[in-house]
């Protein structure tokens, strides 16, 4: 039992070392004073996914990221 705990853990640390890098390198910069002749586009919405227990029953919904 306790291996199996120890495996799931090192599995969700390493998953977790993975995806946080690449979540932060996806900043977007928006230029305050644009050439001219260039389009500049607002970022589209970010939205995360929460999730929870509700008696026994997995419930999820997207909430704004910021």
């Amino acid at each position: 039992m306790e291996t199996i705990m120890r495996r799931l853990l090192l599995t969700a640390a390493t998953i977790a070392g993975i995806g946080l890098p690449t979540a932060a390198g996806a900043q977007v910069v928006i230029a305050a004073d644009p050439a001219p002749g260039v389009v500049v586009t607002a970022p589209p919405p970010r939205y995360y996914q929460d999730c929870w227990w509700d008696w026994g029953r997995r419930v999820c919904r997207l909430k704004p990221w910021w």
